[in-house]
């Protein structure tokens, strides 16, 4: 793990940011250091700092992924310890169709995750702590393990994306409300 020097801290010091470098989507390192640094809620960056500036493209349509920081038990997201490091992986392995990820028949058994073009939904998903993640439209760059998949858009919903696959090298904004 190395560290960013990035703005003051409260007693006008360097404020120092880890930032995990990662091999494969499973991204805890071997001495548990991310579990503690992810406990506390503002040891792991500021509201709106860029945990991973990530490789995003320049064209197309801005998207955002909300993850939360905690599960409702108070543990750790896993899907967070990944989007810290600009990582959106599936819970399952499923190739289930938009409507059945979208209303939640077998979410958590789907091979996919869901994007927003709206970020201020992305935020809600964020329950008030936790990372948005950026990423635009587009083809996906070449080699990558990931496509958009076809969904529906209805007026008013959560003006929703698919990614089939796991998306690698997202920016990863820290989002406290």
């Amino acid at each position: 793990m190395n560290s960013h020097v990035g703005a003051e801290d409260d007693n006008g010091g360097p404020w120092i940011r880890p930032t995990i470098e990662h091999e494969s989507s499973r991204l805890t390192p071997p001495d548990g250091r991310l579990d503690r640094d992810l406990v506390a809620p503002n040891s792991f960056g500021r509201h709106g700092d860029v945990l991973h500036a990530g490789n995003v493209p320049e064209s197309g349509t801005p998207l955002y992924r909300g993850v939360a920081r905690l599960l409702p038990d108070g543990t750790v997201n896993p899907a967070y310890r990944q989007a810290v490091s600009g990582v959106a992986a599936p819970r399952g392995a499923a190739d289930l169709s938009a409507e059945d990820h979208i209303t939640q028949v077998r979410a958590r058994h789907s091979d996919s995750t869901s994007w927003t073009r709206d970020r201020t939904t992305a935020a809600v998903f964020t329950n008030g702590d936790g990372v948005i993640l950026e990423w635009r439209t587009g083809l996906p760059p070449d080699g990558a393990l990931w496509r958009f998949k076809p969904t529906w858009d209805i007026d008013g919903d959560l003006s929703q994306v698919l990614v089939q696959g796991t998306l690698t090298d997202a920016r990863a904004v820290r989002h406290l409300a």
